[in-house]
């Protein structure tokens, strides 16, 4: 054992914590009979501090795994937002040119009819609408102009009310089947 080292503290024959993770680490970058020398610890001991190592780090990429299942759930709700985008996007043109006072002017842009927190209608594409930068703008600091405009468009309005307060069922792969062929519908026209 070398002067600077401090002895690993050892309960019931298992090393310690830090102790632990310490000689576990020194196991796997060098070996356990160096570790023996070293920290002058039997060679069972080191063999535990190994193991305990080991599956520290095995459990370590268990939980990192279960983080990439969690990010999935992510990605899909960007795909489902892709796949509605793109059918809104298939109307062309601004869908409130003519319909109020403010000329039609910039990009065209995605506008919800609701939040889209509701995921019930988040990826209902009758509850968008195909705006210019223009008009979006001019409807979001406009909620009472937003109404009116929106009641222009009865079957969409009555669809949003009717399902607003609905509790989604979560079951984001009937959406995305929901939407894959309405896609598919639409690119065949």
């Amino acid at each position: 054992m070398l002067p600077e080292q401090k002895k690993p503290r050892v309960y019931g024959g298992k090393i310690a914590g830090q102790d632990a993770k310490r000689i576990g680490y020194y196991c796997v970058r060098a070996s356990c009979l160096a570790a023996v020398e070293k920290f002058g610890i039997t060679v069972e001991e080191a063999a535990a501090a190994y193991n305990w190592y080991l599956d520290k780090q095995e459990k370590a990429r268990g939980q990192k795994k279960r983080a990439a299942r969690a990010t999935s759930k992510t990605a899909l709700t960007k795909k489902l937002d892709s796949l509605c985008r793109q059918l809104v996007y298939r109307r062309g043109s601004c869908e409130a040119k003519g319909h109020i006072g403010v000329e039609c002017k910039g990009r065209m842009e995605w506008a919800h009819g609701i939040s889209r927190k509701h995921r019930i209608l988040r990826w209902e594409p009758d509850s968008h609408w195909l705006l210019c930068s223009a008009h979006h703008l001019a409807f979001t600091h406009d909620p009472i102009l937003w109404s009116r405009f929106v009641e222009l468009w009865p079957e969409r309005a009555a669809l949003i009310e009717r399902l607003r307060n609905v509790r989604w069922d979560r079951d984001h792969d009937a959406v995305l089947a929901r939407l894959t062929a309405l896609t598919k519908e639409t690119s065949d026209d």
